[in-house]
């Protein structure tokens, strides 16, 4: 365990390792837990399911927690060696199980816990959104089967610049191509395939409240996608927030220097303004 003294607070840093997945959950947490209860992120870094970006990961849960939550970061399964997918959605499960199970000791307001995913993350995110009464996914969580969808959701969805669907490869990339080996076991999946694992096409009524955000000018993950996701959401009843910033990158995670440090794409002061608006948004969300 680590403390580190801060402007909010010093934070306590652990690692818990989940009993069913057997994955780590990260915790930067500040010192006051059990006098006070704070919302929660859990952030899962993108990294086209084969790495978690450094960038998006600590330094992502720190910003939060200087923000007054109580911030997570899942270090959920990637290939090779990992469970396959879609056993990253039993992880973020079996977290979000954990968190709101051991609420008072976090500091935790188990009410108000929030999946925050990048590109890949955002994708895990999702899944669980969508899947939630998947059978499968429960029994890798250790979640019963008769469990209530409601309980195992997170009270909303921050996904930043979204992988949402997989298209056949048209250029050879060998990260695409190692990231379809860990989607469906193969460099070069059919359209069939990529349909199976298409969020874009599984919005359904009960999901989350979502906030996104993305660069029209990201070459990774298409922000058309991004338009189906939201207008689907909408006809669902879901309540969304889109910010599609004109320009950026892919990768971008804070947007700032600080995370440029870390590896994340760029830096660009109106991009940066989407730490400002999810949080805003979050504070925003009623039960």
């Amino acid at each position: 365990m680590q403390r580190i003294a801060g402007a909010e607070g010093a934070m306590r840093r652990r690692v818990i390792k989940l009993e069913s997945t057997g994955v780590s959950l990260e915790c930067y947490l500040t010192e006051d837990a059990g006098e006070h209860v704070r919302s929660a992120v859990i952030v899962l870094a993108g990294g086209a399911y084969v790495l978690r970006a450094a960038a998006e990961s600590g330094i992502v849960a720190k910003r939060f927690r200087s923000l007054g939550y109580q911030a997570f970061v899942l270090r959920y399964s990637t290939y090779p060696g990992g469970t396959p997918y879609p056993g990253q959605a039993a992880e973020l499960m079996e977290a979000l199980c954990y968190l709101k199970a051991h609420a008072t000791e976090l500091g935790v307001d188990a009410d108000r816990i929030y999946a925050l995913g990048f590109s890949a993350g955002a994708h895990v995110a999702v899944t669980l959104a969508e899947r939630a009464g998947d059978e499968e996914i429960r029994g890798m969580a250790g979640i019963a089967t008769d469990a209530d969808d409601a309980e195992l959701l997170p009270a909303g969805l921050v996904l930043c610049y979204p992988l949402l669907a997989v298209h056949p490869l048209k250029t050879q990339s060998e990260l695409l191509s190692i990231s379809n080996k860990a989607l469906f076991g193969t460099e070069t999946p059919t359209e069939e395939e990529c349909d199976s694992v298409d969020l874009v096409q599984g919005v359904k009524a009960g999901m989350p409240r979502t906030f996104i955000w993305q660069s029209a000018q990201d070459a990774m993950c298409d922000p058309r996608d991004t338009l189906r996701f939201a207008s689907n959401l909408l006809d669902a009843g879901t309540p969304c927030e889109l910010h599609l910033f004109e320009e950026g990158a892919h990768g971008m995670s804070l947007a700032d220097e600080e995370s440029v440090e870390e590896g994340a794409s760029m830096a660009d002061v109106h991009v940066a303004t989407w730490v400002m608006l999810a949080d805003q948004w979050m504070r925003g969300v009623k039960d």
